[in-house]
């Protein structure tokens, strides 16, 4: 018997086949054509889903101002380059910084406040300091405002700007946050259910005790080389633990995978199916495998559940559903799989140039590629149990 889903079918809504739509039918062109017209225009991006809007709209004025990005990216890269060689700040990425640059105001401010006490502290201590060591410190301090002033010049320069073509950084701030606060409200917010179930299922079963870790990297568990792990599911929301109060023995129960959205399901499945043929893998290369975590002791017994049932046995979905409507489109899978809708060639042409064009090789991807998603959905529902009406999403409301 699966008690967590037993019990989360009494107080959540547990999702079924007739929560799928299929009114998307993107096989058929004017159904296609007009649900990107709909979704993917300017005004629908920029009201519904800003930070895509403004990937969008930088692309558009790559394309009408390259000069002036190639400059900001050569001027922010130069600074670096110096502050890195010197020793004094990491060779930061634009690119993962660029819906975020104000952090790396954060970054500077943090790195200045650690210099400037290690400074005092030398001056406090100078007897015991030889005399060159003050001097690096000093010089690579006098390195570090001059090249610290002129990076945040440049970016205060280039967010100026991008502020007078329409793209607004406050924005991209306040939605970076809603962001973060909605996976943190989402994740708060499935774990009020998750704690009764912990006092429920203990009283029944009195002879083990259960725990709930959160936020748990699987490396904690298991080994995986670096080289493996961009393929499988690596963080884990939370993973419920039971200890055999006789014997010790530990016992993963379940794992929690807490979403703000169903449709991010589709890319999360296949993580956890590579990350279920690699666990097996590895204990049975290596059974006699132990590793330590805090005060838990996992070895291959602790991994049975894992090892040996379906995925949808004991990894549990929770989403956070506010809808009235269908939770989830199979058109959603064309997104995920094949169809990477605002790529740069999408841009450059459904926006400037030729939109008929690239519709059309959109749609013939689509098209030629129908039956390979039809299994793809056939997998995913068997993956879930949605197939068999007892799937492992279970869907919640907030709470206030």
């Amino acid at each position: 018997m699966n008690y967590l889903k037993e019990y989360l079918k009494k107080i959540m809504k547990q999702m079924k086949s007739d929560d799928i739509s299929e009114e998307n039918d993107f096989t058929q062109k004017d159904i296609f054509y007009n649900f990107i017209d709909k979704h993917y225009s300017l005004s629908h991006l920029r009201k519904y889903n800003y930070i895509k809007y403004v990937k969008v709209l930088r692309h558009i004025l790559k394309i009408q101002y390259e000069n002036k990005y190639i400059t900001f990216f050569d001027e922010f890269n130069n600074c670096i380059d110096i502050l890195f060689e010197n020793q004094i700040f990491p060779r930061l990425n634009i690119r993962k910084y660029f819906f975020r640059l104000d952090s790396i105001f954060i970054i500077i401010e943090q790195k200045n406040k650690i210099m400037r006490d290690t400074i005092k502290h030398i001056r406090n201590n100078c007897h015991l300091i030889r005399h060159n060591c003050i001097n690096s410190i000093l010089y690579k301090y006098k390195i570090f405002k001059i090249f610290s002033q002129k990076l945040r010049h440049i970016i205060e320069n280039f967010i100026e700007w991008e502020s007078m073509h329409g793209v607004d950084h406050e924005c991209i701030k306040i939605n970076n946050m809603e962001r973060h606060y909605l996976g943190k409200k989402s994740e708060f917010d499935a774990y009020q259910y998750i704690y009764p179930y912990l006092e429920y299922i203990s009283s029944i079963d009195t002879k083990r005790e259960y725990f709930l870790e959160k936020n748990i990297s699987i490396t904690q568990f298991i080994d995986i080389p670096i080289q493996e792990r961009g393929k499988m599911k690596g963080e884990i929301d939370g993973i419920i633990i039971s200890r055999n109060k006789i014997t010790n023995q530990h016992q993963i129960e379940y794992w929690i995978e807490v979403k703000s959205s169903v449709k991010s399901i589709f890319d999360d499945i296949s993580k956890f199916i590579i990350l279920q043929k690699y666990i097996q893998n590895f204990f049975e290369k290596n059974p006699f495998n132990i590793k330590i975590y805090k005060d838990y002791i996992f070895e291959k017994s602790s991994f049975n559940r894992i090892i040996d049932l379906p995925l949808n046995d004991w990894c549990i979905y929770m989403c956070m559903n506010n809808e009235k409507n269908k939770v989830i489109e199979k058109s959603h899978l064309y997104f995920s799989h094949i169809l990477k809708i605002v790529d740069y060639q999408f841009i450059e042409d459904y926006y400037i140039h030729n939109k008929t064009r690239i519709m059309e090789d959109k749609y013939n991807k689509i098209f030629e590629s129908k039956e390979y998603i039809q299994e793809l959905f056939h997998q995913w529902k068997i993956n879930t149990g949605i197939i068999n009406n007892d799937s492992n999403i279970f869907l919640f409301y907030s709470i206030k």
